[in-house]
């Protein structure tokens, strides 16, 4: 019944919405928002969807860090790239020692 209407970035913190209703910043405290069925939500399919991919970009990482950790066991090893010495300048491949000012 409350004329007032906000666009969805202009909404006040003193409102209080949910997926289905808005009580305005006027009626927020002294009205009650309509149930919401969870189960047939519309944020709990979002919140479904952002866990799936959450979860799928945690598993690329723990295979990224896996590969990135059998690297530096090698290096550890001693194993070094072909015409890698210990003087190598690695910013500059190619230059050996470090300029000094």
């Amino acid at each position: 019944d409350c004329p007032i209407a906000y666009h969805i970035t202009c909404i006040p913190p003193s409102c209080r919405f949910h997926e289905l209703a808005l009580l305005c910043h006027e009626h927020s405290s002294s009205s009650k928002l309509p149930d919401l069925d969870v189960d047939n939500s519309f944020q709990k399919h979002v919140e479904a969807t952002a866990d799936r991919k959450l979860e799928e970009i945690c598993q690329v990482n723990k295979r990224n860090m896996k590969s990135v950790q059998s690297k530096m066991k090698m290096k550890k090893k001693g194993e070094k790239k072909v015409g890698e010495t210990e003087n190598e300048n690695k910013f500059l491949p190619g230059m050996k020692g470090y300029i000094r000012s």
